[in-house]
C-alpha cells in the first residue's frame, strides 16, 4: 500500500475555492510530500475507485480527517 494514501474518516464540505468536498470512506493520495500533522489543511487527490489512481478531483482537506491506510 502506498504510504501517501489515506482514507477520509469523516465527511467534509468545501468552504473555500481551493478545498474539495469528500465523504467518509473516500480514498485520497497526499500531494504534499512534506505535509505534517501540524498543518490544518493539506492538498490531496481523490483516488478513482475503478483505476485505483489519483483522479483530477484535487484540493485541500483538513489533515485531521485523514487516516493512513498503513494503519488498516
Amino acid at each position: 500500500m502506498n504510504a501517501d494514501q489515506f482514507v477520509i474518516n469523516e465527511d467534509f464540505i468545501a468552504k473555500d475555492q481551493d478545498q474539495i468536498s469528500v465523504s467518509q470512506g473516500d480514498k485520497v493520495e497526499l500531494l504534499d510530500r512534506f505535509a505534517t500533522p501540524d498543518q490544518e489543511y493539506v492538498a490531496v487527490a481523490v483516488i478513482d475507485e475503478e483505476t485505483k489512481k489519483p483522479s483530477t478531483k484535487r484540493g485541500n482537506v483538513p489533515y485531521r480527517i485523514l487516516f493512513s491506510l498503513d494503519n488498516v
